[in-house]
């Protein structure tokens, strides 16, 4: 065998090599992209049943911050509607949504960057509410004794207690109000993709 049937035998192997490498990535990619597709339909479901996307999380911290107010306010018991009572007995959760398999693997390459970059926003927003939605809980747990007593007028350090859940109450509102623009950044952005 000359040299020359040697070079071209191996240059036959290294591109039938290349080439069943590249299919194998092509294979691949499009495994990720419908797996991707597949998640964030999901999660564009998802947002669209979900309070945030119709306003209903605004509308229940409105309503708890309002209680919170005639609550303060009131001199004697029946200054409290009972409204305002059950209002005060609601709670609050956040779920964080994690997008690390899509936004920290080669997954992200399957994305357009607005989407990317909107996926990112929301998980950030979305951790910094779960934390106020924490802090929340925990003065919630301050002012409870006081709530089953339906103790009104408050004493000083009651009162204390519900200023610092208004106030958190009040942070939670702002979080809100602007992490709700960015889940309609992530909707418009799925749909444009999709």
């Amino acid at each position: 065998m000359s040299v020359l049937g040697i070079a071209a035998q191996f240059a036959a192997v290294f591109i039938a090599a290349f080439l069943a490498f590249g299919l194998e990535d092509l294979r691949e990619r499009r495994r990720a992209a419908r797996w991707v597709r597949t998640h964030l339909r999901h999660l564009r479901e998802l947002m669209r049943s979900d309070g945030t996307a119709t306003g209903a999380a605004a509308t229940a911290i409105a309503g708890y911050l309002a209680a919170l107010d005639s609550w303060l306010a009131a001199e004697k018991p029946a200054d409290m509607a009972e409204s305002d009572w059950k209002q005060l007995a609601e709670t609050f959760s956040t779920v964080v949504p994690d997008f690390g398999p899509v936004l920290r693997s080669e997954a992200v390459t399957v994305l357009p960057q607005d989407l990317a970059r909107a996926l990112v926003r929301l998980e950030a927003g979305s951790q910094q509410f779960a934390v106020l939605t924490s802090t929340f809980q925990r003065a919630n747990q301050d002012v409870l004794a006081a709530w089953h007593e339906r103790r009104v007028p408050l004493s000083d350090p009651d009162a204390s207690r519900v200023r610092r859940l208004h106030q958190i109450m009040s942070e939670m509102r702002d979080a809100e109000q602007r992490f709700s623009p960015i889940v309609g950044e992530v909707v418009t952005a799925l749909d444009n993709w999709s």
